[in-house]
């Protein structure tokens, strides 16, 4: 029995098994994974691991594909990879408003599923960290993430400065204003 020479999630490579469209897919979920890299070390682990494990191997053969696999690995934990010089920020110490609406009906309000659903780049929305609340305008919109840019002062997040790119949830959103195109009006 061999052993993998890399496994992680619902990857597993093994030698005999690196090929080009391999080495595309591990390249779009490093990248992928490198947004989200805040939040984890565990895919650092899983790369050192494929690392080590590549690296003996790449004493027994020399292909080209093993070479950019190995490439692709050792750049997902370098410092000059994209994830650490100037991706979004991943926030997951904001405060969860959807959970405050469940917990306090009566007096907290947070706007509704279907408006979140809306969401467009070009909108603002408003979340809270460290007991500020702030807007972020919105860049982009995936699923349950959003990214944008801080679009006002802080004064209790000094990390954050006008501009900076962020990365947060929607359940995080305290209350929205649609961009004028977003809601079919023509801007004003």
């Amino acid at each position: 029995m061999t052993t993998p020479l890399f496994k992680g999630g619902n990857l597993t490579i093994n030698s005999g098994g690196v090929g080009p469209d391999v080495v595309r897919e591990l390249a779009r979920v490093t990248a992928e994974n490198g947004r989200l890299r805040a939040r984890t070390g565990l895919l650092e682990g899983l790369l050192a691991d494929a690392i080590q494990r590549l690296e003996q191997y790449e004493k027994h053969s020399s292909t080209q594909v093993n070479r950019e696999l190995l490439g692709l690995l050792r750049a997902a934990l370098s410092d000059k990879t994209p994830a650490r010089r100037g991706w979004p920020l991943v926030l997951d110490d904001c405060v969860d408003a959807e959970r405050l609406a469940k917990e306090y009906p009566a007096t907290f309000e947070r706007p509704g599923t279907d408006l979140l659903l809306l969401l467009r780049p070009g909108d603002s929305v408003k979340i809270t960290r460290n007991g500020e609340r702030f807007w972020v305008k919105l860049t982009d919109v995936r699923g349950l993430r959003l990214e944008g840019t801080v679009d006002n002062q802080l004064v209790f997040n000094p990390d954050l400065p006008l501009g900076r790119e962020i990365c947060f949830e929607r359940r995080h959103v305290y209350d929205v204003r649609r961009c004028a195109k977003n809601c079919g009006r023509e801007e004003e």
